[in-house]
Parts: structure tokens; sequence; C-alpha cells
């Protein structure tokens, strides 16, 4: 199920756009030179939703730093890496292509001018 739903709009669009499909549940690449994970899912009730993780560095006092980034986004902690962490409930039917990368623009843009820096990850 969750291969079908990374080849449906709008994850097709990100992938148009550089996105590259891992371990058959998520999608991965950047925006603002943040990692961004989508990873979709549906419950037993066929509602589907769309986890969106920003990795980032942990630093002093983050929690403070991170408040008010925006509605959608939370700070989670999965040891021992840290995330912007969204959860968007029916995303096909309330996101379209371009609302959903205004979404994750808008969040990586404040974490930047928060100064917080992107995880440095490996590229394999």
């Amino acid at each position: 199920m969750k291969l079908k739903l990374l080849n449906q709009a709008p994850l097709t669009n990100f992938q148009d756009r550089g996105f590259v499909i891992q371990e058959k549940d998520k999608i991965v690449g950047r925006i603002n030179n943040f990692k961004v994970i989508l990873a979709p899912f549906s419950n037993a009730e066929s509602e589907k939703f769309l986890t969106i993780l920003i990795p980032v560095q942990p630093r002093e006092g983050l929690e403070q730093y991170f408040s008010g980034l925006n509605e959608n986004f939370k700070l989670t902690f999965n040891d021992p890496i840290i995330f912007a962490k969204a959860i968007l409930n029916n995303y096909v039917e309330k996101y379209d292509y371009d609302q959903l990368f205004d979404l994750i623009e808008q969040a990586t843009s404040v974490l930047k001018d928060k100064n917080i820096e992107p995880i440095a990850v490996l590229e394999e």
C-alpha cells in the first residue's frame, strides 16, 4: 500500500523534482539544504496520512528556538536524531504539490533563520 501511495500525486511531483524512493515506504530529498523525508501511510479506515521528517543538528536550548516554527511541525526526539516532524491527515485531498512544498519550504526557512542546522548526513 505504501508504494502505491508513493506513486500518487502530490508525492510523484516531488519525485519528478529529484526526491527518490527509499526502502519502498518513503521518498527523500532536499529543500533549503535540509534533508526531507516524506513517508505516507493509511489506517484501517483507509485515511491517508503523510509524515514529514526533517533531521536537525542537536544544540543547547533547541526547544526554545523551535517554538513557533509552524503549527504543523513539532520537535521530536528519536535518539540520537532530532526531527522537525509533521503528520498531515488526508494530505492527498488537502494539499497539492505547491501547497505541500510551500509548507515544507516555510518550515526549513524558519529553521535556517533560527540558525538550526541540518543534520550532516553521509550520502550513500
